[in-house]
């Protein structure tokens, strides 16, 4: 996870990536990207945002069940 400043138009922005990795099943993994912000503070509030966001996809990808692979093994 990351915040970073980025110069376009002579302007600054910033980039926020997260990415998160299940503890149950590391196999599942959900990021995401999110760029053009204009604070640093809003940057932020976005990446906490992106992290809850991430946190619920996550939650229910691995709750639904065993993979065929795993079934095999």
């Amino acid at each position: 996870m990351g915040i970073k400043s980025y110069h376009q138009d002579e302007k600054v922005y910033w980039k926020v990536y997260v990415n998160l990795r299940s503890k149950e099943n590391s196999r599942i993994r959900k990021q995401k990207s999110v760029s053009g912000l204009e604070s640093l503070s809003a940057a932020r509030r976005m990446e906490k945002q992106v992290i809850a966001e991430l946190s619920s996809e996550l939650t229910l990808a691995s709750g639904r069940g065993l993979s065929w692979s795993s079934i095999i093994d």
